[in-house]
């Protein structure tokens, strides 16, 4: 609420503005411009003592000033002598070549795996040797000359064929010249045996591996004699 100015009041306002002796006259000067060029001349007090912050209330302790941290210390590491260096390489070194000694990667890249899994082929494994039982009755003995001549040499030795009263016999001479007396039964070439003996032929049962069936397929060939070596 604006409290009234009084004449008194008025008047000492007026004589602060004009010193005494220097008061306008009337009809000179308006009393409007006369206050509007007091509170001109107030203004600057008024905003300076609004600028001013509010005093605190006695009872309240002023804050302490913010204080600035002080920059930190860096903490320096104690110099290592080459004595205590070497020592610390040598006990790394007996650690690293130890047996004992294993890479856990503990979730990290094994360096010894490699990055690139080979593909795996799958190679052809080998038969495995099939062990044949010779059909043979004297399997597992040496060879006997006769056994080790093949087909083409038995239809080149064929010399002579004998009938008797003994049965029928053949002569068959080896790449030496060395004769050997025949009869049916007797084991000639590897895999074979005399099966008949007739009097212008022999005949030789040979045992082939049948690789389907695993087993000694019979094969009969019949070796002729020449009209020379034909005897009664």
């Amino acid at each position: 609420m604006m409290r009234r100015i009084r004449p008194t009041d008025r008047a000492g306002a007026l004589s602060w503005i004009f010193p005494h002796g220097t008061r306008p006259k009337r009809g000179g000067v308006s009393w409007g411009a006369v206050i509007f060029l007091a509170i001109l001349l107030a203004a600057p007090a008024f905003a300076h003592a609004a600028a001013q912050p509010p005093e605190a209330p006695p009872g309240d302790a002023q804050a302490p000033p913010p204080v600035e941290p002080s920059p930190s210390v860096l903490s320096e590491e104690p110099e290592i002598s080459p004595q205590q260096a070497q020592t610390l390489r040598r006990q790394m070194l007996q650690a690293l070549l130890t047996d004992d000694f294993r890479y856990r990667p503990l979730g990290l890249v094994d360096p010894f795996v490699p990055f690139i899994s080979p593909e795996t082929t799958v190679t052809e494994s080998l038969p495995e040797f099939e062990e044949r039982p010779s059909p043979l009755s004297n399997s597992g003995l040496p060879l006997t000359p006769l056994q080790k001549m093949n087909l083409g040499e038995v239809e080149r030795g064929l010399k002579a064929i004998v009938w008797g009263a003994m049965g029928s016999r053949a002569l068959i001479e080896d790449a030496a010249g060395k004769g050997y007396i025949v009869k049916e039964g007797t084991p000639l070439t590897p895999e074979g045996m005399v099966e008949r003996i007739y009097k212008d032929a022999l005949v030789l049962r040979q045992y082939v591996w049948d690789p389907k069936e695993r087993q000694w397929v019979p094969k009969f060939v019949t070796i002729h004699l020449s009209k020379e070596g034909m005897k009664d």
